[in-house]
């Protein structure tokens, strides 16, 4: 096996399983890169993961990387074809249509760069807020959503609106040309096929996590005397 096949002959079948972990992959191997070094090992990054080192082998294989002498593998190869499979090149820029204290929160984020999306513009519907900065970015009246989307040619959009309001903004977004919506209105979209939505409903995720917890609690609990 050669040690990169490059990404553009790898079959993203086979990737499928690994999905999951590539954004992880690209944020410890990025982290790597910045610090100086250039390998890392398969102990390294199947601890960093929580993964066994036999998986972490059988992920590079599938990404067509074989590692080094030592059990040592080439960061630089293993973000570039991360980076790939991401699709983090180019830049994505985004628009983010809300601009409340979850929209200001993603707004704020600094994070977001290094996975390929840059937000350009911040817009929201209450008049009292158009006009006031978020990390740089003026918040701008709805009513020039379509000039801005035409202009910079954007394609992804963040929603952060209440959730009556999310369906008539989606709609809006994908008739001037946005190709990708993440979701953050408690709410579902129905939009074409052909539009990728990701949908955070951060309460549902968090009632799940309380019910994991109580489950867990009452696994803790003495067993009951007979």
């Amino acid at each position: 096996m050669a040690e990169m096949s490059g990404p553009g002959s790898i079959d993203r079948r086979r990737i499928r399983p690994l999905r999951g972990r590539l954004p992880l992959y690209y944020r410890i191997t990025e982290k790597v890169m910045r610090s100086g070094a250039n390998e890392i090992a398969i102990s390294e990054l199947a601890a960093a993961l929580g993964i066994t080192e036999e998986q972490v082998t059988d992920d590079m294989e599938r990404l067509g990387l074989e590692p080094r002498a030592g059990a040592m593998l080439d960061a630089s190869h293993i973000r570039d074809v991360a980076e790939h499979l991401l699709g983090l090149r180019p830049v994505n820029t985004a628009v983010l249509v809300g601009a409340g204290r979850l929209g200001s929160a993603i707004a704020s984020y600094e994070g977001f760069h290094p996975f390929g999306m840059r937000i350009v513009a911040i817009f929201d519907s209450d008049d009292a807020k158009n006009g006031r900065f978020i990390s740089g970015l003026r918040i701008m009246p709805m009513e020039q959503l379509e000039d801005v989307l035409n202009i910079f040619q954007v394609r992804l959009a963040v929603l952060t609106v209440p959730p009556d309001e999310a369906q008539e903004v989606a709609n809006r977004l994908v008739r001037a040309g946005v190709q990708a919506i993440w979701n953050f209105a408690p709410t579902r979209l129905t939009l074409s096929e052909d539009v990728v939505v990701r949908n955070e409903d951060i309460a549902a995720g968090l009632a799940q996590l309380c019910r994991d917890l109580r489950a867990a609690n009452l696994r803790r609990l003495p067993p009951e005397e007979a």
